[in-house]
This record gives C-alpha cells, sequence and structure tokens, in this order.
C-alpha cells in the first residue's frame, strides 16, 4: 500500500526537486527562489528571507541547526557550533515556530540543558502577556 502512495508522488516529488536543483549556487546552498522563500518570521528579514541567505553568507542559528541536524556539519564543525549556536549574538536567531529545530539540535549535541533558556522563554513571555494564542514574535504581544 505505502509503495503504490509513493509511487503515485514521485512525479510531484521529481518537480519540487527540479525546481530547487536548478536554483543551487556554486556553494552548493539554494540561491533565489522566484517565490516566496520563507525561513522564519523576523522583523527586519523582507518576506522571512534572511539578509544571509540573499547576500550569500551563513549566519544564523538556522543554518548552525540544520548542520547539526542533517550531519553535514564535521564533528570538529559542531564542536565550534556547540561554542556559538545559543551565545554567540551575531548569529540570528530563530523565532519560536523555528525552535522546535533548535531544540533537537541542542539534545543532538548534548546541550540540551541549554533548553530552558534558548527555546522557553519566548512561550514565558506569553504567559506574562496572558496571552491565549500564539505570537510568532514579541514585542507585538499579538499578530
Amino acid at each position: 500500500m505505502e509503495e503504490e502512495f509513493v509511487r503515485t508522488c514521485i512525479i510531484a516529488l521529481e518537480g519540487v526537486l527540479g525546481y530547487f536543483e536548478a536554483r543551487v549556487r556554486g556553494d552548493g546552498f539554494v540561491g533565489h527562489v522566484d517565490t516566496w522563500n520563507m525561513v522564519d518570521r523576523q522583523v527586519t528579514w523582507d518576506k522571512g528571507e534572511p539578509p544571509a541567505l540573499v547576500a550569500g553568507d551563513h549566519l544564523s542559528q538556522h543554518s548552525q541547526i540544520m548542520a547539526i541536524l542533517s550531519g553535514a556539519a564535521t564533528p570538529e564543525q559542531v564542536v565550534r557550533i556547540e561554542e556559538r549556536i545559543v551565545d554567540d549574538d551575531t548569529l540570528y536567531r530563530t523565532q519560536p515556530m523555528q525552535r522546535y529545530y533548535l531544540a533537537r539540535a541542542l539534545e543532538k549535541i548534548g546541550k540540551y540543558d541549554r533548553f530552558p533558556d534558548s527555546v522557553l522563554g519566548h512561550w514565558y513571555t506569553m504567559l506574562d502577556l496572558r496571552l491565549s494564542t500564539w505570537a510568532e514574535y514579541i514585542p507585538g504581544g499579538r499578530d
């Protein structure tokens, strides 16, 4: 049953992969995407695209997290990432919708003790504001 279902999806999957494959830059990263390339909701990011993505740099928690979770980072790189993933203020920070991945990366590198201060702060702020729904970012309080 699963194999039959997967066969029905192959054409669509090949189309999606082909779309992104055609946009891979020389450095191996996906470059400009014609439509909305949402990564995370940051007040200073136009359409959810980090300036680093647009400029070709890779200085965000997002890229560090994905390097860990995907296994793309070497053990030496993981050690360097561990040192900065939470404490380096030069990295663009994940917003709540991406912090699940931060939590998983912290868990994978044995730094889950950093979970409360690096992941839950936003949730505590929402509780303090007595919000009854998810706020994508603070300070607006509501989206």
